[in-house]
């Protein structure tokens, strides 16, 4: 059942994917564009399916209930765009993209969780909310491409990249980090083998995203002296 629906939830972003042919938009004309479309797509529908399990079946933050088959389905569309995405980033891309492949294996990782164990808290589907941080910097990429593009536009997604990541994949990572080591100690009842999975996952997309939010911060610095000499 849990494989059957990642091929269905990857075929669908795959049509996904195709269906961007059809609307002739100039944002969409370049391969590369529709890949970065697909990412804005998945960082607006993973968190909009966390808030609707969130706010209409579990109660707000998720401590009292294990898994269901909602949440667990919402990681599994999660999984099935990373596979896809994961394919079309190889394809396109001239070399291999390591980081790109890392990123996504430890995405598929953390989605994973709740099918490998059940006995998982549902309040850890919070973590759906974090991909909203992909939004701006893929949209500027997308805006970036298309022909007669505004560079101002372009620059407003690309600074909102900066407070995106850092408040969804450092300070909301940090609260949320915090809250599942509440939840272990509180509540323990998380088998040994759960708690070293979740833990090891946490620390690697935690370090994952310390290291991303350093590069950055080191690219705004660049691009600030870059403007600057030009003055």
């Amino acid at each position: 059942m849990i494989l059957s629906s990642i091929l269905l939830y990857t075929v669908a972003w795959a049509f996904l994917y195709h269906s961007f042919t059809m609307l002739k938009s100039n944002y969409l004309k370049k391969e590369t564009q529709k890949n970065n479309a697909m990412t804005v797509a998945h960082a607006v529908l993973s968190p909009l399916l966390c808030f609707l399990y969130f706010c209409t079946i579990a109660s707000p933050f998720g401590f009292y209930e294990k898994v269901n088959a909602l949440i667990i389905h919402a990681c599994l569309f999660s999984i099935g765009y990373y596979i896809f995405s994961m394919y079309k980033g190889i394809q396109l891309e001239k070399k291999f993209p390591k980081l790109l492949v890392f990123h996504h294996f430890a995405g598929i990782a953390y989605m994973a969780c709740f099918a490998l164990f059940p006995e998982s808290p549902s309040f850890l589907g919070w973590g759906l909310l974090l991909h909203a941080a992909a939004a701006p910097y893929h949209t500027y990429l997308v805006i970036k491409e298309t022909p007669g593009h505004r560079p101002e536009k372009a620059q407003f997604w690309y600074n909102m990249n900066y407070y995106s990541w850092m408040f969804f994949r450092v300070i909301l990572h940090t609260i949320y980090f915090i809250a599942f080591l509440y939840y272990d100690f509180a509540f323990n009842d998380l088998s040994l083998a759960a708690r070293i999975y979740i833990y090891t996952i946490f620390i690697i997309a935690y370090g994952f995203n310390l290291y991303w939010m350093v590069l950055i911060i080191k690219r705004r610095k660049q691009k600030k002296k870059a403007i600057l000499s030009t003055l």
